[in-house]
């Protein structure tokens, strides 16, 4: 399983990768909890964007993307998004820490 996460745009035209995880590069601790995550999540079946997304052209917004064998999903949030990223931004937290 392939996790990325980026951070782009913002008032100074941000592009930043936060994290880019091969889970089967990682030891069998770290990968069991990034898989773990993405299954509690049920990340595959989440929408594009939380209910809640804020537009605007200058917020910073994150981008994850997970490839698992031929599955590829992307979802996004902005930094103004409301509780209905929270749970996005945990697991941001957790991928952040097996990437360290």
């Amino acid at each position: 399983m392939r996790i990325t996460i980026h951070r782009r745009g913002g008032f100074a035209g941000i592009d930043e990768l936060v994290a880019d995880l091969e889970t089967g590069a990682l030891t069998e601790t770290d990968r069991e909890m990034a898989e773990t995550a993405v299954r509690h999540l049920g990340f595959f079946g989440l929408a594009p964007t939380p209910a809640d997304e804020m537009i605007g052209a200058d917020m910073l917004r994150t981008e994850l993307t997970v490839e698992d064998a031929d599955r590829v999903h992307r979802v996004a949030y902005t930094d103004q998004s409301g509780n209905a990223a929270e749970p996005l931004r945990r697991f941001v937290e957790r991928i952040k820490a097996v990437a360290r």
